[in-house]
C-alpha cells in the first residue's frame, strides 16, 4: 500500500523512487530546466495525465450480484463434482475433452473465488 502524508489542500504526498538510466535522467532534468517547473509538479501533472487515461475501476460488488456469483460458484462446483465422478466412472474410456474441460472449470472456480473475495 501507499504509505503517504496528507497535506492541507486535500493531496496527498507519496514518497517514491524513479529508476532512470543517466541518458534518461538528463533528458528528465532537461524538461524541468526548460519548463522552469520543479521535478515534483512534472512528476505530479505526468501522474495525473497517466490515471486520467486509465479505464474506471470496476464497481464494489453489491449484495446481489455478491449472491449471484455465490450462486454461479455453488452451480459450478455441484458440475465439477458430477463431473470428477464421470471421470473416475469412465476410467481411461473417459472421452478426450473431460480433462481439459474440468481443467477449465477449475479456473473458472478460482476466478470466482477471486472475484468474490474481492
Amino acid at each position: 500500500m501507499l504509505q503517504d502524508r496528507m497535506m492541507p489542500e486535500g493531496r496527498f504526498v507519496i514518497p517514491t523512487r524513479i529508476f532512470l538510466t543517466s541518458e534518461q535522467r538528463a533528458q528528465l532534468e532537461g524538461i524541468v530546466r526548460r519548463q522552469g517547473i520543479e521535478l515534483e509538479e512534472l512528476m505530479t501533472e505526468l501522474v495525473i495525465r497517466h490515471l486520467e487515461q486509465q479505464p474506471e475501476p470496476e464497481a464494489p460488488l453489491t449484495s446481489e450480484s455478491a449472491e449471484h456469483m455465490h450462486v454461479e460458484l455453488q452451480r459450478r462446483r455441484a458440475e465439477l463434482r458430477r463431473l470428477r465422478g464421470q471421470q473416475v466412472i469412465a476410467g481411461s474410456s473417459a472421452p478426450d475433452w473431460l480433462a481439459p474441460y474440468i481443467a477449465d472449470l477449475e479456473r473458472e472456480i478460482i476466478r470466482l473465488e477471486q472475484d468474490i473475495r474481492g
